[in-house]
């Protein structure tokens, strides 16, 4: 997501109009009750999408595109149900609900203490190494720098442990470890964490992307 910030200035009026365009689109997807369909509106919610749909509007507002008022505001009390789902702890829900703190705590609107339950009650059972960098930087964020620190230091090592192939999830997630390797460190970086871990990463980033063709 971050990466469509960065624009060449040769044509920015015209990407810029682009963005704007998606950002538009994304309203079209959201549901009454605040979630995102896959399709439209009128579609069943998916609780990782809506994360991402509102991970994507988040950094649209702060980078001063125009949204809607009434629907970011909804799009945020559908995170808060997704949050709020604590009948449901499958990989996939967890992953969904581990996103949506991120995004919460991105806008200024996680409660500090569902973060901290949410981390020492979960973070364990958390699948993928990135749900668990998710919550670090949502702790950050939130300034619990200690549970921080605990949260990307268990997603370096989950992430080692599986580093150089696919990830094998429950679920149909379109990535792989390079992808997650570059959004942990992404996120890292947004949460300001010791520059020595980083460039450990970044190392590792570097010779994993160019192996690939």
């Amino acid at each position: 997501l971050a990466a469509i910030w960065d624009v060449p200035n040769n044509d920015s009026q015209g990407d810029h109009d682009r963005i704007q365009s998606a950002v538009d689109r994304a309203f079209e997807h959201e549901r009454s009750d605040g979630m995102f369909g896959l399709w439209s509106g009128a579609d069943p919610a998916d609780q990782w999408l809506s994360a991402y749909a509102m991970d994507f509007l988040t950094e649209a507002q702060a980078q001063g595109y125009r949204l809607s008022d009434i629907g970011y505001r909804n799009g945020l009390k559908g995170l808060e149900l997704i949050v709020g789902g604590y009948s449901q702890d499958d990989a996939e829900t967890l992953n969904a609900r581990a996103y949506a703190l991120y995004v919460l705590a991105k806008a200024k609107a996680a409660n500090l203490s569902d973060l901290r339950y949410f981390n020492d009650t979960y973070l364990d059972r958390l699948p993928t190494p990135i749900a668990k960098a998710q919550i670090g930087a949502a702790l950050a964020m939130a300034g619990d720098m200690e549970r921080a620190g605990k949260a990307f230091a268990k997603s370096r090592t989950d992430a080692i442990r599986a580093a150089g192939g696919y990830w094998d999830y429950d679920a149909d997630w379109y990535g792989s470890g390079l992808r997650d390797r570059a959004a942990r460190t992404a996120l890292e970086v947004e949460a300001k964490m010791p520059s020595s871990e980083l460039a450990g990463l970044l190392e590792r980033l570097s010779a994993e992307q160019a192996s690939r063709n």
